[in-house]
């Protein structure tokens, strides 16, 4: 089962809970940290990654791996953690909104691909998923408020986007002093990210997350 199928059903049993919202920025806040992660350390190591899957051919293609896994995390964290769409009963708001980027999607593609090629096409996915994303939060926490710490989500994303977009910008090529490097990168991304997110690297989070006593309605 998939995180959405499994997630869902313990939002929807826990929402009343006084402590619920808490919890699910806890939630949220962990798994925006492992996302973050995915996105460095497949952008980082992307090139590689194709070398071995596909032909040498279409390795050049690991400059637009950020832009595609970072559109990838948008549309999962409009969809996981939008929580007060669901819980108002308000579903139709969602098909509006995924309306809205598809429409932008195609014009941004329509606009982009003839200017910028593959990184076009990648540059206006990402586009309509950020839409996508913060028009889903936006009604989310009118209808049910969750205190994300958003100075540090802010902070966290930033970093994680400039690390990851670096192999757009420079060509570490595919030595071995380079490929040391990129690592110790990646490595050294895993702490910082985790400070600016303040959390501790550890398995205690899923001993948190439970369902509330039978007794809470």
């Amino acid at each position: 089962m998939d995180f959405q199928g499994a997630w869902n059903p313990i939002v929807m049993k826990m929402f009343r809970d006084p402590s619920a919202s808490e919890r699910f920025e806890r939630v949220f806040t962990y798994y925006l940290f492992v996302v973050a992660m995915i996105l460095v350390w497949l952008s980082l190591f992307g090139r590689e990654i194709l070398l071995l899957l596909t032909p040498k051919v279409f390795s050049e293609g690991y400059v637009v791996v950020p832009t595609l896994i970072l559109a990838a995390i948008l549309a999962s964290i409009g969809g996981y953690f939008t929580y007060g769409i669901q819980i108002a009963e308000k579903s139709s708001y969602r098909l509006v909104i995924n309306f809205i980027a598809l429409v932008l999607n195609i014009g941004l593609n329509i606009t982009l691909i003839p200017l910028m090629g593959i990184i076009g096409a990648a540059l206006a996915t990402t586009i309509s998923f950020v839409f996508l994303a913060s028009a889903a939060m936006i009604l989310s926490q009118k209808y049910y408020y969750v205190p994300y710490k958003w100075a540090n989500i802010f902070w966290a994303s930033l970093f994680t986007l400039v690390i990851s977009n670096s192999v757009t910008i420079f060509d570490f090529g595919t030595s071995m002093p380079m490929f040391v490097g990129r690592f110790v990168v990646g490595l050294a991304s895993v702490y910082i990210v985790s400070r600016l997110l303040k959390i501790s690297i550890n398995m205690s989070l899923l001993r948190t997350i439970k369902a509330p006593d039978r007794g809470v309605s």
